[in-house]
């Protein structure tokens, strides 16, 4: 298997080396990893984004030197709020001829947010204030996907993990099925993969990003296209859950996952 959603040190919430990734993986007898990390564009990130990755470029390279006969190390860029300064993004894309970009949302400004939404006081929210973020979180999904140029539409559902895995609030995604269809749909027109990310298992099943329930609903509407990722930002947290959440796929009835080379997307039977 592939994990296509790995972060390094080139991220700002992450110490791990691509050395160290590259060992567990093999450890783990994974066929290849992508090493993904954040490019946010909002707010939340921190100034020297670009250093980082010319940084990272290099490397990879040494990693794939040390361990390209065992793994496949691939490169990919993490890339959120795009649209906040499109220019620094554009400039990231031309560092290196990356594997795949993954598209994420962390930063929403709602009611005057001014951080990521992994350091909102949910427990501290009302319901009925929670239920007016994600509404435009899922907005800014939906204008990501339509006006940037993404592979994988990565962790959606992700303020969940904060909402009701950290805080237990318990928040239901009824009122934002019709957003969720939309995207979904969005996605089906365009050829996006749907990410499968692992990182909130710690949760339960229901800790999935998105949960059972809407890959349930992707694949009722005609959706195939996934990838699976544990965003891990330790290397003991490589490839964690995959075996688990490849039984739940194939109960659901997909029959594959993607992996993406150059930014061309290639299958593999689950």
């Amino acid at each position: 298997m592939f994990d296509l959603h790995i972060h390094s040190h080139c991220s700002h919430d992450s110490r791990e080396t691509v050395e160290n990734i590259c060992l567990a993986a093999i450890e783990k007898g994974m066929a290849g990893v992508m090493v993904s990390d954040h490019a946010d564009m909002g707010p939340c990130d921190i100034p020297d984004t670009y250093e980082r990755f010319c940084r990272r470029a290099d490397e990879i390279q040494r990693a794939r030197a040390l361990f390209g006969d065992r793994l496949a190390i691939q490169e990919g860029i993490e890339m959120a709020e795009y649209l906040y300064d499109p220019t620094l993004a554009e400039r990231l894309l031309l560092i290196t001829e990356y594997d795949a970009i993954l598209g994420s949302v962390h930063f929403v400004p709602y009611d005057g947010t001014s951080i990521a939404y992994s350091a909102i006081r949910f427990d501290e929210k009302s319901d009925a204030w929670i239920h007016g973020f994600l509404e435009l979180y899922f907005e800014k999904i939906k204008e990501m996907i339509q006006k940037t140029d993404i592979d994988i539409l990565s962790h959606l559902t992700c303020p969940l993990r904060y909402i009701n895995g950290k805080y237990g609030k318990g928040i239901s995604m009824d009122a934002h099925l019709p957003a969720v269809r939309e995207i979904f749909s969005l996605i089906l027109s365009r050829g996006i993969a749907l990410e499968v990310n692992t990182s909130g298992l710690d949760y339960g099943a229901s800790g999935l990003m998105p949960p059972l329930s809407l890959l349930s609903l992707y694949r009722e509407m005609g959706g195939t296209r996934i990838t699976l990722g544990s965003d891990a930002h330790v290397a003991s947290r490589v490839g964690i859950g995959f075996e688990e959440v490849k039984k739940h796929l194939r109960d659901m009835g997909f029959t594959s996952c993607l992996n993406y080379q150059k930014r061309e997307a290639r299958s593999i039977a689950l």
